[in-house]
């Protein structure tokens, strides 16, 4: 496969995932919880980056619950990506990938580099818009989708 070929292949798939993403936060965004308690009443803003097909930009407030949240398991071309997420004092304190792709040498050298950075980034703008590392599309795609999907459920206890 050609460079040209490989590259539109993925910007189509980043494309595909951003409009995706942007039909999600129209029609199905968590709407904003407010909690009057002085223990848990920690906002986080989530900023959905501008969508290259739409030009629009949200911004959207949400409490996040304390606990444990699992993400749904994502399949990507190169094999399935979950996640979990520990929130504490409605931050995002931890992400622990559960299942991602690990079966070739490939796909071990991508992530040993990959899930780290996703996870530094993620938990440094506690959401998942979070940037992409060239040659890690799939995990990208597994990460932010089983990602978004745990802080969905952590928005719904």
């Amino acid at each position: 496969m050609g460079k040209n070929k490989t590259l539109k292949i993925t910007l189509s798939g980043v494309a595909l995932t951003s409009i995706g993403l942007s039909g999600y936060y129209t029609f199905y965004k968590p709407e904003q919880t407010n909690n009057n308690s002085t223990t848990s009443n920690q906002n986080t803003t989530q900023q959905t980056t501008t969508n290259t097909t739409s030009n629009v930009q949200t911004t959207q407030n949400y409490t996040l619950k304390d606990g444990t949240f699992t993400g749904e398991v994502i399949r990507t071309r190169r094999g399935d990506v979950q996640l979990s997420i520990t929130v504490s004092g409605g931050k995002i304190t931890a992400i622990n990938p559960l299942i991602y792709p690990n079966e070739d040498s490939e796909s071990k050298q991508i992530n040993a580099n990959a899930i780290p950075k996703y996870t530094k980034e993620a938990l440094e703008k506690q959401n998942s818009q979070i940037s992409l590392i060239s040659g890690a599309t799939e995990t990208f795609n597994g990460f932010t989708g089983s990602l978004q999907d745990a802080i969905n459920k952590s928005l719904q206890s």
